[in-house]
């Protein structure tokens, strides 16, 4: 099942949670450090641009235009 905008969004923030908590370890008297985070901050900008044009509940490949919030209403 495809996910929204807002759940990859979601799913994009817990993974730098773990990257982050993980990113130094101690081994006895020695401290290491592992490499940056910049990935998965450049996937988390792609995915709020998108977020900003198209809004948190779209799907990608659901439609081809941003509908933002819009409310069809009809007046009899």
């Amino acid at each position: 099942m495809a996910q929204t905008l807002g759940e990859q969004y979601d799913q994009i923030l817990a993974d730098i949670r773990k990257a982050q908590n993980s990113q130094s370890y101690q081994n006895g008297d020695k401290q290491f450090t592992r490499g940056t985070l910049f990935r998965l901050y450049e996937e988390r900008d792609r995915i709020l641009d998108k977020i900003n044009s198209y809004g948190r509940n779209y799907t990608e490949g659901q439609n081809t235009t941003p509908l933002g919030d819009t409310s069809f209403v009809s007046f009899k």
